[in-house]
């Protein structure tokens, strides 16, 4: 809905490695930070912007990172906000202290990594 709504001011990029895609991750973790990176990033500039989807396995956990430019002229929001803390959230409900959320602006701009423990579907588990 929202390129429609941007049109060509909303670009989109993947950089998925290889190996990824055997990782589950919980329903819909990514939604608010993707809605987030449009909402306040990529919404706020004239020219419109580019939300990047980044995603890596690093031993035994999978990375994902989603990154956003802004308008480093707009002042900075008050707290993280509610969506990630609602991610920060269901991370730890279904983790523990083994998933992480990192959030950074920096040089215009932001992302949001995620790292989670890889957990792969099982052949028997996908047929039952």
């Amino acid at each position: 809905m929202e390129r429609i709504r941007f049109g060509s001011r909303l670009a989109v990029a993947r950089d998925i490695n290889p190996g990824c895609e055997d990782c589950l991750v919980p329903p819909l973790i990514l939604q608010p930070l993707i809605e987030n990176a449009v909402k306040h990033g990529v919404g706020g500039l004239l020219e419109g912007g580019t939300v990047t989807l980044r995603a890596e396995r690093d031993g035994e956990y999978l990375r994902v990172k989603v990154e956003n430019e802004f308008d480093t002229g707009t002042p900075a929001r008050a707290g993280q906000g509610i969506g990630l803390n609602n991610v920060r959230g269901r991370l730890h409900a279904r983790y523990g202290e083994t998933a992480r959320l990192y959030a950074n602006g920096d040089s215009g701009i932001f992302s949001v990594e995620i790292v989670l423990p890889c957990e792969c579907e099982s052949p028997a588990a996908a047929v039952s």
